[in-house]
């Protein structure tokens, strides 16, 4: 556990210092911009009823 060196004071209470970044919701927000793109990705390519552009899932026979 960290323990400061230092009492705490008024000027080190208002010092201009980085502030710590939470990581895991920065990954959460990033996590979920690229999620919604995808979707909004897949949604359009779908709805747009254009032919040849329409991603449909591939017979079992093209498999083997």
């Amino acid at each position: 556990m960290w323990i400061p060196s230092d009492p705490p004071s008024l000027s080190t209470y208002l010092a201009p210092t980085i502030q710590p970044v939470a990581v895991i919701p920065v990954i959460e927000i990033v996590l979920a911009r690229l999620y919604l793109a995808g979707a909004i990705r897949v949604w359009v390519t779908v709805a747009d009823g254009l032919p040849g552009r329409c991603r449909f899932w591939p017979d079992a026979s093209s498999w083997w």
